[in-house]
């Protein structure tokens, strides 16, 4: 999960040209879609979980992280830039 996330956001900001084709807006809002479909998913094994777990997984991070991705992308489609933008530092760690 961490390797997609830094492919995707290397992806995201190396681009040399500040204009998306079509082709490439519909393909980033597929991923947003699955972002999202993926955080819901997150959430219901969220509420499986039990606080007896003897290793338990850091939830509130790892839904942070795919929010601040699912937010970069949505910038970069909306308003793409050469310029890098502010990320805030993911955790990329959920143990």
């Amino acid at each position: 999960m961490r390797f997609r996330i830094l492919i995707l956001l290397s992806l995201l900001f190396s681009q040399n040209t500040f204009a998306l084709t079509e082709l490439e807006k519909e393909k980033l809002k597929q991923a947003l879609d699955t972002l999202e479909v993926a955080k819901q998913i997150i959430r219901e094994a969220k509420k499986e979980s039990s606080e007896t777990d003897p290793v338990r997984l850091k939830y509130e991070r790892l839904l942070f992280d795919i929010g601040e991705v699912q937010s970069a992308v949505k910038r970069h489609v909306v308003s793409p830039s050469r310029v890098p933008r502010e990320l805030k530092e993911l955790h990329l760690d959920y143990k």
